[in-house]
Formats: structure tokens, sequence, C-alpha cells
């Protein structure tokens, strides 16, 4: 039997108590909204992931002299017409979350806003891709937004813990897990992270290969226990130099 430990995150977070870490389905992302009136919290959520930014792209677009006002409304005016394409088919696409790998700015961030799209930046790449896993349907991180279709939206929950300032994106059945690690400082949180790491792949050996190889002084134990429950068996000498090889 395979185990894929792979498919299990482990996030490190000092300054809560270790008996506050826990178990988590789905994929954990420690960052906050794009804009403070963005809802938090999606239930059957539509969720686009996308590599690239939501910010002006600036190979496309003339520098203006600073010293002619008209040239430099009419390249503000370019630059908002670009992040109206890009957010326009992010709604085209049916999408109410929409997670990226790099940044947005304030533009983006406040017509996501008022379009109802919760946004979330800066995104790791690996939990980009492992949100793939989680999310219902065939969704896939894209590049360019122009040719993205609504296969590459996938659906799922997403839910915002206030507290610990992170979301929570989860699918009808996720094949991934996170391992929250909490502990008061980050030297035990680290310490704890080691441990639960060292355990998942003791048991996934186990699993896998089907055998246990007793240590941390099994061996020395097990014998003189094997030789005190047969000294109790037999009458005579016998059991008392059982008894006094192997007491209690």
């Amino acid at each position: 039997r395979s185990v894929d430990i792979d498919r299990i995150e482990i996030e490190n977070q000092p300054g809560r108590p270790i008996t506050e870490s826990e178990v988590l389905e789905g994929v954990v992302a420690s960052k906050d909204p794009l804009h403070p009136d963005m809802t938090t919290t999606v239930k059957d959520a539509n969720v686009l992931l996308l590599y690239k930014e939501l910010e002006i792209d600036t190979a496309n677009v003339e520098t203006a002299t600073l010293t002619d006002p008209t040239n430099r409304i009419e390249q503000i005016e370019t630059e908002e017409t670009q992040i109206d394409q890009k957010i326009d088919c992010i709604v085209d696409l049916g999408a109410d979350v929409v997670f990226l790998m790099r940044g947005a700015d304030d533009y983006a961030k406040n017509l996501l806003a008022k379009k109802g799209v919760l946004g979330i930046n800066r995104i790791k790449k690996s939990d980009l891709e492992n949100m793939t896993q989680v999310l219902d349907g065939s969704a896939s991180p894209i590049w360019d937004l122009q040719a993205a279709t609504e296969n590459d939206v996938g659906c799922g929950t997403v839910v915002r813990d206030e507290r610990a300032e992170q979301f929570y994106v989860t699918g009808s059945d996720p094949s991934r897990a996170t391992i929250l690690v909490r502990g008061s400082t980050e030297q035990i949180a680290e310490e704890v992270e080691r441990t639960i790491t060292d355990a998942l792949h003791t048991v996934s050996q186990t699993l896998s290969d089907g055998r246990v190889l007793p240590s941390g002084g099994a061996t020395e134990v097990e014998p003189p226990r094997h030789i005190r429950t047969n000294a109790d068996s037999v009458a005579g000498r016998e059991q008392l130099r059982g008894r006094a090889f192997a007491p209690v």
C-alpha cells in the first residue's frame, strides 16, 4: 500500500499554544483579501487561479511626458482600460474568487471589490497548484486571461479565519490536507513540525513496507518479558532462575 505524504502540507504558525494545532482538509493560504470591502467567505465558489498579475502591462503602454497633462490623462485612461478588460474577463468566466500568484494594483483591487469578486494575491506557486487537487472540476492556473474558458474555473468553498488571518480552500472531496503546527515560540513550533514530519514518514514507510523494526530499547525489554512469562509456567528452581534473570 503506497502513501503519498506529498499531499500533506505542514504550516508552521508560532505564537499560539501547541494544543491549538489542527489538521484541515484542503489548502491554507495565509493572506489577506485585496480590499476590506470584499466578502471573505464564499460557499459554492467559482475559483479562478491566475499566475499573472492584475497590473498595468507597461510593455504595451507608451510613456507620457510629465510636462504634458493631456498625455498623462490619456495614459491613465489607457492603463485603466487594460485593467477593465482583465476584470471583465474574470467576471465573464463566472469567477467570484480569484487567487493570484503575483500582485494587483489599487485600481484592480477596487474594481474587483465593486464587481463582488474576492481577490487574494501573492499566493505561493505550489499552493496555487495544490488548489487544483482540492477544487472540483478541471481548474488549472492560467497565464492568459483572454484565452481562459469556464473549464479553467474550479468549484469549492473559500472560508476566512480572521483570528489566524488565513483562508481555507476546500472541495467536496479534497485529496490534500494541511497540518497547522502551532507553538508558543518559533523554536517550539519548529520542533513540533520536525516531530510530525518524522512521524508522517514513519507511518508512510510502515504502511508501504508492512514491517516494523523495534527500537528505543525494545530489544532489551522484550526478551526478559518473555522469560518472565514462561517462568510462571514452570515449577521449582527453573521458575526461580527465570524470575531472578528477568525481575519485574
